[in-house]
């Protein structure tokens, strides 16, 4: 049986980021709380961390969607299968390069896990394929 305190603290997030709604998902995180994006090596931490990350993908994807597929509650872990994808209408700024818009669609899935206490997210790590989405929007992965 699923802890529902668990799951909406990552849902909120998930929802937040659907409907552009930053306080939303910042409110279901800890002011600590740490993100790595496995693929890219990426860590954002804090409130103003997780701010960063959100803007990058909301600016890259306009109308990127993220939707659940499976969802997993452990202790004091979320585990999320799902999709995210959106048409590249904005530049999509990683740590080193920004790819500029190329208006093409794209969709990749994604597995996050995340640590909740209190009704926060406190650790999460994104696992997705950056050859998948340079693939889709015709980029070489360098």
């Amino acid at each position: 049986m699923s802890d529902p305190v668990q799951t909406n603290a990552l849902l909120e997030v998930i929802e937040g980021f659907n409907e552009r709604n930053l306080e939303r998902a910042l409110n279901a995180v800890a002011e600590d709380c740490e993100v790595l994006e496995v693929p890219t090596g990426e860590r954002f931490v804090g409130r103003d961390g997780v701010r960063d990350e959100f803007e990058r993908w909301a600016t890259a994807l306009p109308d990127g969607q993220q939707i659940v597929h499976n969802m997993i509650v452990a202790d004091d872990y979320v585990i999320v299968e799902g999709t995210l994808g959106g048409t590249h209408d904005g530049p999509f700024v990683m740590e080193d390069r920004t790819i500029e818009p190329t208006g093409k669609p794209f969709e990749f899935p994604f597995c996050t896990i995340a640590k909740v206490k209190d009704g926060q997210e406190v650790k999460t790590t994104h696992y997705y394929d950056l050859d998948t989405i340079m693939r889709q929007l015709g980029v070489d992965e360098a």
